[in-house]
C-alpha cells in the first residue's frame, strides 16, 4: 500500500494528536479551566470528536466525511469506546 504525501501529513498529525491526547487526559485540569467554567465533559468531547476526524482522514483521506457512511459508524464507535477507557483510567 502506498500512502500519499498527504496521508504521511494526517498520519503523523494524528500520532501526535493521539498521544497528546492521552497525556493530557491524565493530568489534572488546570485551574484556568474551572475559572472560565468550561465544562469538562465538553472538552473531552470535542478532543474525541477531533479524533473521529483525524482518523477518518488517516483512512480515507480526500473523501469527504460523511456520517451515513458505514466507514464512520466503525470509526465512531471505536473512538467512543477508547474515550470511555481513557474515563476509567483516569
Amino acid at each position: 500500500m502506498i500512502l500519499t504525501r498527504r496521508q504521511k501529513i494526517t498520519i503523523a498529525v494524528l500520532t501526535i494528536y493521539w498521544i497528546a491526547l492521552v497525556i493530557l487526559a491524565h493530568i489534572p485540569i488546570p485551574q484556568v479551566v474551572y475559572r472560565a467554567r468550561v465544562s469538562d465533559k465538553w472538552l473531552h468531547f470535542l478532543a474525541y470528536l477531533n479524533l473521529v476526524f483525524l482518523v477518518w482522514y488517516s483512512i480515507r483521506p480526500g473523501d469527504k466525511f460523511r456520517w451515513r457512511s458505514r466507514a464512520a459508524w466503525l470509526i465512531f464507535p471505536a473512538v467512543v469506546a477508547y474515550g470511555g477507557l481513557e474515563e476509567l483510567t483516569q
